[in-house]
């Protein structure tokens, strides 16, 4: 008769192992996730994931897990010198949906540091989940594609940009520019107003891929047209 393991000593044999708890912001934890299953998993292995015992993060990772093939199970939380965490099962899936994906459509025009969080955020999370993203930057939003490009803070808060930053990124959120580098790997089409280029002076070698679609309104209304999600910064 097989014996039936609990799900602590499943995980604890897993095969792979990722202990993310100094992280609160779910971005960080999907991606690294996302790293590990698909350049160390094979089909049927497992990764033992620790997280903060945070319920933003719980609510974010089991969401998660109703979009992709994986199987994600909870394991009660449990305590490391008094501290609880929170921990996961999760065992890669061979892909199942032969589904055309859903489609998301974002607009950004803001170039500004804390203007560029949720958009962004909400893209790459749509792009995690298997969603095909399309963002189409216009007005001052077409400096974020810059190679350059460094968000700052409005105004008189400018020179305090930096220490904004780095708070930012001890929290587990990463730069515009790295999320918009994770964004194109995992597929998501890039599009520029060609006019704000010209206004806002920022020419096709500043971009940081040679392969944004240049356009206006109407050809990433084609987009839109059959997006089921859409935002607008």
């Amino acid at each position: 008769m097989a014996t039936i393991q609990p799900l602590s000593l499943l995980a604890t044999n897993a095969q792979h192992h990722l202990d993310v708890r100094d992280k609160k912001i779910s971005l960080y934890v999907l991606q690294e996730v996302h790293r590990v299953l698909k350049s160390e998993c094979a089909v049927d292995e497992s990764i033992d994931l620790k997280t903060d015992h945070f319920e933003g993060l719980r609510a974010d990772i089991l969401a998660w897990g109703q979009f992709v093939d994986h199987d994600i199970q909870e394991i009660s939380c449990d305590k490391d010198e008094g501290i609880k965490f929170d921990r996961y099962l999760i065992t890669k899936r061979e892909p199942t949906k032969d589904a055309q994906p859903e489609k998301m459509a974002v607009v950004i025009s803001s170039e500004g540091l804390l203007d560029l969080v949720s958009p962004l955020g909400f893209a790459l999370a749509a792009a995690l989940a298997g969603i095909s993203v399309s963002i189409f930057f216009q007005g001052p939003g077409v400096h974020v594609l810059r190679k350059d490009f460094e968000g700052s803070l409005p105004g008189w808060k400018a020179p305090f940009s930096r220490f904004a930053r780095k708070g930012m990124a001890k929290m587990g959120h990463v730069t515009p520019q790295e999320k918009l580098e994770q964004l194109m790997q995992l597929g998501a089409h890039i599009y520029v107003c060609h006019p704000s280029m010209e206004v806002f002076k920022v020419a096709e070698k500043d971009l940081v891929r040679s392969d944004i679609t240049r356009c206006e309104y109407t050809r990433f209304l084609m987009e839109m047209r059959h997006a089921s999600v859409h935002i607008y910064t």
